[in-house]
């Protein structure tokens, strides 16, 4: 086939190439917060540390680059970088001490050793170069790489003793404790604390290098510290004129510190350590990081605002690069995810107290995810009348967007209530001033969702435990009294519970709660649409109450999740695996729930509970009907649409997943993405399965056209339910026969021996089932061989 003929192929068939990812990959999405660790220039590149997530700036190419497990590294949570610039390579330390080696080329050795060993606390405090040597200092003692020989142990200390910083400088080996300074001769064997001389320092701290003689000393001031190479003899000189320094960094050139004295000062020395000039920061960079200077006078820096490159002259600010931030969330612990169908929009929020998180006054954050963009839209400033008088939007708890007005949710909090927010403003509030919420320990509306009236269901979760409905034509006031709320007539247990889960169920009245002070009772509430009705039933189950197909009791700890199917069931997790029941018979004396079986396919008719004795935290449903299970420990599970079968088991050590503590899911109702949120951020998995379409008008393939270099599978999306789908060749051939799973298909590029096609177009058909009319050509696909 000619390139012209080829070309007019391609601007014939394929209007657009699709840049989505492809079935089976993950996207670890980039965490950017308000934790500013540590910038370092190399020369060429800026590496800078945010929310222990690794970033770099290449200068020459102006190009940014997020690093993580989908990329380059070998681990998550980063606690610090270093970089030797003699070797060109920097030392990347996680928070459980694993090691990652990257040069700037590019490659990554991975040192586990201090991960892998057996200490109980491995915390690395530092680390330290020289020509062939890297210097560690930990809570145990310190470790020395041979960078020579591929950064393997060359010995190892413990000492039973917190080493904050350790170097080899001239002939001695210098270390620092909590407490004071020790040195000894290189040429020592130190096995133990006894072979180092104490300096009697007074106080510990962080050495920088600066010659074979000299180096600094970071404690509560800055010292120099000076000695002979042949007797030791060591002097320490009190800088005292430079007050504590809050960050200090080896550059290029010389040292960079922060004298964080109000307002903050930058101190530049040159590269012997025996003079600085000291530049006074503008109020918007008094909490930034400084990684160097260059040769124009210029600098680099990083806040939370992004980085930065600027010159600071005569009390002013020359900008020549303004604050560039990546794509990324500003959430490290993704607590709720919410899809708004309205915006076409992932809802990302962090949390306050549950089982798994017991800390409170957290700042609350709200980042959005539309085609690939992040946004915060956190509320920069909420009304309060509780124990907190800064303003500040704290201790979110259960979302509910409006179903009328997308840009509109409600969410609980810890401490104050409920608020209503519109974009990133808080529009009004709602606490024991003006709704029948009681205020003794707590404030809490710990659970919420909209009925199929469109009215808002609250629960407050401590004390005097209450569920409350906000009526429709109340929620757009601007004032509300207690009067305009309904309390709704059940009676609830006393309970200090702040963990309760609420689910509104969409192809019913039923409203399915958890409530008491473990979690462990099931509310089932049907008020036939009317919530202030006085005759609604409702029934409260225990742990032992209720009854499985077999009637045998189920016994749980406490209920972590609820989700509904498309089929109107509700799946609940638990602590002691996941159950299934239809709530419309939940009122019924002869009420029973499916403890759902997975069989074991060894022959016999036996089977097992599904997931039975593991906490399940999440729940979420997808196109097919299927079910996405988050554990606490054991990652995330995918069943069948009728939990018979395990058709995906995802952890840290098979897959993408940065944690198998999964805290939160959410299937895109739109597409084939899985949002998962864990303790280190947020994933995405681009699965088999997708929502349904209606007809076959908005089919489309991606990629296409497919170039010979793809290895993956070709994705056929927004199929009918459970389509046929025929691939042809240009002469009309059926060359393979798929099945969709929901409104999605993939096909390997390959005839039905397992031979990859020739190159040419190839005609996709879909339709219903075998016997049904087919729709003819739905899309077409282009592949390069």
């Amino acid at each position: 086939m000619s390139k012209k003929i080829l070309s007019l192929i391609i601007f014939s068939f394929i209007i657009c190439i699709n840049l989505q990812a492809s079935v089976g990959s993950w996207k670890i999405h980039a965490i950017y917060g308000s934790e500013i660790t540590n910038i370092i220039d190399t020369g060429s590149k800026i590496y800078y540390l945010v929310s222990e997530n690794l970033y770099s700036y290449d200068k020459d190419n102006d190009e940014s680059e997020h690093y993580s497990k989908q990329t380059k590294l070998s681990d998550v949570n980063i606690s610090n970088i270093y970089y030797n610039y003699d070797s060109s390579y920097l030392v990347i330390v996680y928070d459980n001490s694993n090691i990652d080696i990257l040069y700037d080329d590019g490659s990554v050795i991975n040192v586990p050793d201090i991960y892998n060993s057996d200490i109980t606390d491995k915390t690395i405090y530092r680390v330290t170069f020289n020509a062939s040597s890297v210097y560690i200092g930990a809570e145990f003692g310190y470790v020395i790489l041979n960078a020579n020989k591929s950064f393997e142990v060359s010995e190892s200390h413990n000492y039973g003793v917190a080493v904050r910083s350790v170097a080899k400088i001239g002939n001695y080996i210098w270390l620092s404790t909590t407490t004071d300074l020790f040195y000894s001769p290189a040429s020592e064997t130190h096995h133990s604390m006894s072979s180092f001389s104490g300096f009697s320092a007074g106080y510990g701290g962080d050495i920088y290098i600066i010659n074979d003689s000299t180096f600094f000393f970071n404690t509560w001031a800055l010292h120099r510290v000076s000695f002979s190479n042949t007797s030791g003899s060591p002097k320490l000189d009190w800088l005292q004129d430079i007050g504590q320094l809050s960050f200090m960094q080896p550059t290029r050139d010389g040292f960079l510190g922060i004298d964080q004295k109000s307002p903050a000062n930058m101190l530049i020395f040159n590269s012997d350590g025996s003079s600085y000039t000291t530049t006074a920061l503008p109020d918007d960079m008094q909490t930034s990081l400084i990684s160097t200077y260059e040769s124009d006078g210029s600098i680099w820096c990083v806040n939370e605002k992004g980085l930065r490159h600027i010159t600071i002259a005569d009390g002013g600010t020359t900008v020549h690069s303004d604050y560039f931030k990546y794509n990324s969330s500003t959430i490290s612990y993704p607590r709720y995810l919410r899809y708004n169908t309205g915006l076409n929009k992932l809802y990302v929020l962090n949390g306050s107290q549950d089982k798994y998180q017991r800390t409170y006054g957290v700042v609350g954050r709200v980042n959005t995810l539309g085609n690939g963009t992040w946004a915060d839209i956190s509320p920069t400033s909420a009304p309060t009348i509780g124990t907190d008088a800064d303003s500040t939007y704290k201790d979110p708890y259960y979302p509910a967007i409006d179903p009328d007005d997308p840009e509109t949710y409600f969410v609980g909090s810890w401490y104050e209530g409920m608020y209503k927010i519109t974009g990133s403003e808080v529009v009004n509030k709602y606490d024991w001033t003006n709704s029948p919420i009681d205020h003794s320990f707590a404030c809490i509306i710990s659970g919420l969702g909209f009925d199929a009236n469109k009215n808002l269901w609250a629960i407050q979760g401590v004390d005097n435990p209450k569920i409350l409905v906000l009526p429709r034509a109340k929620q757009s006031l601007s004032e509300v009294t207690e009067s305009d709320w309904i309390v709704v007539d059940v009676s609830i247990p006393s309970s200090t519970d702040f963990r309760v889960h609420t689910l509104i169920t969409e192809q019913t009245d039923i409203k399915v709660m958890v409530v008491n002070s473990t979690g462990n009772q099931l509310l089932v509430i049907d008020d036939n649409g009317d919530p202030s009705s006085s005759s609604l039933q409702y029934k409260l189950y225990q742990s032992g109450s209720l009854y499985d197909q077999d009637e045998s009791a189920f016994t749980w700890g406490y209920i972590t999740s609820l989700a509904e199917d498309a089929d109107g069931m509700v799946w609940m997790g638990t602590d002691n695996g996941v159950i299934e029941f239809n709530p419309s018979n939940a009122q019924n004396s002869n009420f029973r729930i499916n403890r759902l079986k997975v069989p074991r396919n060894d022959g016999t008719n036996y089977a097992d509970y599904l997931l039975t004795g593991i906490e399940i935290s999440a729940i979420a449903v997808d196109g097919a009907n299927r079910k996405w299970l988050g554990t606490v420990s054991n990652g995330i599970y995918l069943v069948s649409e009728d939990g018979s079968s395990i058709l995906q088991h995802f952890t840290t050590s098979n897959s993408m997943l940065i944690s198998d503590q999964i805290l939160s899911i959410c299937c895109d109702p739109n597409s084939n993405s899985v949002y998962i949120g864990t303790p280190n951020g947020l994933v995405e998995y681009y699965s088999d399965a997708a929502p349904a379409s209606a007809d076959y008008s908005s089919i489309y393939a991606y990629p296409n056209p497919v170039r010979p270099d793809f290895t993956g599978n070709i994705t056929i999306t927004g199929l009918m339910e459970n389509s046929l789908v025929k691939i042809a060749d240009s002469a009309g051939n059926v060359i393979r026969s798929l099945q969709s799973t929901g409104g999605l298909a993939t096909w390997d590029g390959c005839y039905s021996n397992g031979a990859r096609v020739k190159t040419g177009v190839y005609y996709v058909l879909a339709s219903q089932n075998e016997n049904s009319t087919s729709s003819g050509v739905v899309t077409k696909i282009l592949v390069i061989k």
